[in-house]
Parts: structure tokens; C-alpha cells; sequence
């Protein structure tokens, strides 16, 4: 199975308010409020990742998640962010 790199979209402003993210998507005007976990995804993407990589990361930052549990929350931000076109993806070879 091929990993995909997740790319922040460079069209993207965020702001945040009383703590809260919020990321415009300035190609749409779409905002998206990001729950804690999109957050630190959305940080961890500064630099572009694999799901591996980002699997790693949140494993070793909450060792107490299930692996299962965790790949869930990871891969519903990732669909809610790509789904607002706040980021993009390319297969790794």
C-alpha cells in the first residue's frame, strides 16, 4: 500500500480565539473550527507528513490511546481537513 504526504494547502490563514483554531480556506472563505485533535494535526503538518509518520507521532504523545482509536481520530481530521481543502495529498513513492 502506497502512503500518501499531507501538504498544508498555502491558501490557508488561521486565527485563534480564546484558544480556539480556526483555518480559512482563502481560495473559499470555507472556516473550519478545529477540535483539539485537529489542532495538534494541523501543528504537526507544518512540515508535510505520512499517515505513518503521523501515526508515530501521536502514538508516542499518547501512549495510552489504542492504536485503533488513534488511527481513527487521525484519519477523521484528515478527511474533515481535506475535505474543506485545507490540505492536499500525493502518493509516496
Amino acid at each position: 500500500m502506497t502512503d500518501l504526504l499531507y501538504i498544508r494547502n498555502s491558501n490557508v490563514t488561521s486565527t485563534s480565539v480564546d484558544g480556539t483554531l480556526f483555518l480559512i480556506a482563502t481560495d473559499s472563505g470555507e472556516i473550519v473550527h478545529l477540535d483539539p485533535m485537529a489542532t495538534a494535526l494541523w501543528a504537526a503538518l507544518e512540515d508535510p507528513k505520512t499517515r505513518s509518520q503521523l501515526l508515530e507521532l501521536f502514538g508516542a504523545a499518547f501512549p495510552d490511546v489504542s492504536p485503533v482509536t488513534l488511527a481513527g481520530d487521525i484519519d477523521g481530521a484528515l478527511g474533515t481537513l481535506q475535505e474543506a481543502g485545507l490540505l492536499s495529498d500525493t502518493p509516496v513513492s
